[in-house]
C-alpha cells in the first residue's frame, strides 16, 4: 500500500509539472513573442515623452499601483490617480528626467502575464535603479497593467 501512494504521489508531481510547463511559457528578453518587449518599449517611452494619453492607455482602468519603500507599501493608488501624480511629478522635475529598462524577465500564458523589469532613473546628473512589478492581462487591444509594485533600489 505504502508503495502505490508513493507511485501515486509521484505521477501527481510529474503530471503537474509537465501541466505548469504547457501553462507559463516564459518570454525571454529580447525575443517579444508574446508582444511583451513592445509593451514595455511603449511604457518607457511613453513615460520618457510625457504623452500621457498613451502611457494612460497601457494601464487597465481598474489597475492599481503600489510604490513600496524599505519594504513597506507607502503608496497604493488607482489609475487616475497615479497618472495625476506622474504629470505632477514631471512637471515639477529641476533637471530633465529620462528613465530606461536595463532588463526583464516575463512569465506568461494567452491571457496574463507576470513581468520584472529593472531600471535607471535619471534626473539631472543623479541616477537611481529600481525596479517594477507588472501583472499584465491581454485583451483585444494588447497587454494591459492591472498591477504595478515598483520601488528604488537601496
Amino acid at each position: 500500500m505504502h508503495f502505490f501512494s508513493n507511485l501515486c504521489t509521484a505521477l501527481v508531481r510529474v503530471s503537474l509539472a509537465v501541466l505548469a510547463t504547457f501553462l507559463w511559457t516564459p518570454v525571454v528578453a529580447g525575443q517579444g513573442e508574446e508582444g511583451i518587449e513592445a509593451f514595455l518599449a511603449e511604457y518607457f517611452s511613453s513615460w520618457n515623452e510625457a504623452r500621457w494619453e498613451d502611457y494612460g492607455a497601457l494601464f487597465d482602468p481598474r489597475a492599481a499601483i503600489s510604490f513600496v519603500r524599505n519594504g513597506k507599501v507607502v503608496s497604493r493608488q488607482d489609475r487616475k490617480v497615479f497618472l495625476a501624480g506622474q504629470r505632477r511629478a514631471r512637471r515639477s522635475a529641476r533637471a530633465t528626467v529620462h528613465e530606461r529598462m536595463t532588463s526583464f524577465q516575463a512569465e506568461a500564458d494567452a491571457t496574463a502575464a507576470r513581468v520584472t523589469v529593472q531600471w535607471v532613473l535619471r534626473e539631472g546628473a543623479r541616477e537611481r535603479a529600481g525596479v517594477d512589478h507588472f501583472v499584465l492581462v491581454r485583451g483585444a487591444g494588447g497587454w494591459r497593467i492591472v498591477v504595478l509594485v515598483f520601488y528604488f533600489l537601496p
